[in-house]
């Protein structure tokens, strides 16, 4: 098994996830929770990206 299927990738989840995010705080549009959850998504990103050592 190669070493990259065993690292999780952040993008499934954030597709999952967002659509539900305007809807926090009951009026349904929060759109500063859907911002923040998008700039904590593409850190964890970045920060995954930063491990990659090379590709096959």
């Amino acid at each position: 098994m190669p070493p990259s299927s065993l690292v999780p990738r952040p993008s499934p989840p954030v597709p999952i996830i967002a659509p539900g995010l305007p809807a926090v705080g009951g009026n349904g549009s929060n759109y500063s929770a859907l911002f923040l959850f998008g700039a904590v998504a593409s850190i964890l990103g970045a920060l995954a990206v930063r491990f990659v050592r090379s590709v096959e």
